[in-house]
């Protein structure tokens, strides 16, 4: 459709191990992402923590 917005939804890869979907963070520290469910927690790289952090401000 013409003029119409999609949101899809934003995923990041923190670890080699784990790929994230944004909206469902609910706290994050330089080391580890808390998931909404509570039940899982993603290891997040020193290297790509800058990378992460900055879309957090835009959502």
């Amino acid at each position: 459709m013409a003029g119409s917005v999609t949101c899809e939804p934003l995923f990041f890869q923190t670890h080699r191990s784990f790929i994230i979907n944004y909206e469902h963070i609910t706290n994050f520290d330089h080391m580890l992402v808390h998931l909404s469910n509570g039940q899982f927690t993603a290891y997040l790289t020193k290297r790509k923590y800058s990378a992460f952090k900055e879309p957090i401000s835009f959502i």
